[in-house]
């Protein structure tokens, strides 16, 4: 990834499977991927034809100096369509092998993506807790999952998902690149947040919603507690 940006090429799509979501969705997907892979990267280029084939050999020269495996090119639709059919299989091939699945999105810089993909292989284990991770990998944005089969589990994911949480603090990055903060995240703005900069937000909501109608128990750590405690 670091390699294909550091030749200043700026592709429209950059797509990362982890190797163990790769091992999930390998059978959906349908791909002559070699065996030893550790992680799939989905890269789209965009231009003219002449520009493009430039770049195409350009960023094929980068990845493979980088060390990647096998460089696959798509020279038309159906080969496209046959590489981002394992990306849109994701969501149902995780839920397949496992009873429950939740799905937390961060964010760190594009150059700390390895060390959170290393952090999460590190979380999973030490919490017995499968956690593929997936992304857009050109802003930094990975979706993090957790599978579990057994009510029992659900402390060691609360406690993977609380480290996932403080390493991507650590790491420089932020709670939610899409879904928001809302209810789940609430208890953990904090972590990246000063109570006076938490304080600051709650009184601008307050100005526009005095009786606390719009969204409530959403985003506020206090808020998200008194939210749970009235269910």
């Amino acid at each position: 990834m670091g390699a294909v940006l550091g030749e200043g090429l700026l592709p429209r799509c950059l797509e990362l499977l982890d190797e163990h979501t790769l091992a999930i969705v390998r059978p959906d997907a349908g791909l002559p991927l070699d065996e030893a892979a550790r992680a799939l990267l989905l890269i789209e280029l965009d231009g003219d034809e002449q520009t493009l084939e430039r770049q195409l050999e350009q960023c094929g020269n980068a990845l493979v100096e980088a060390g990647a495996l096998d460089v696959l090119v798509a020279r038309h639709g159906g080969e496209r369509e046959r590489l981002w059919a394992a990306r849109r299989e994701l969501s149902r091939s995780l839920r397949r092998v496992a009873n429950n699945k939740l799905a937390e999105d961060v964010v760190v810089p594009r150059s700390r993506v390895p060390d959170l993909i290393d952090r999460c292989g590190a979380i999973s284990e030490q919490h017995g807790i499968p956690m593929p991770s997936y992304g857009h990998a050109g802003d930094g944005n990975i979706h993090v999952n957790f599978l579990w089969d057994d009510d029992s589990q659900r402390p060691a994911v609360d406690a993977a998902v609380e480290a996932l949480f403080r390493t991507t603090v650590e790491l420089g990055g932020t709670l939610s690149g899409e879904h928001g903060i809302g209810i789940l995240k609430a208890p953990y703005l904090g972590l990246e947040q000063s109570p006076g900069l938490i304080a600051l937000q709650e009184r601008v909501k307050a100005l526009f919603d005095p009786q606390s109608i719009l969204n409530p128990g959403k985003i506020f750590p206090a808020q998200a507690r008194k939210f749970h405690g009235a269910c």
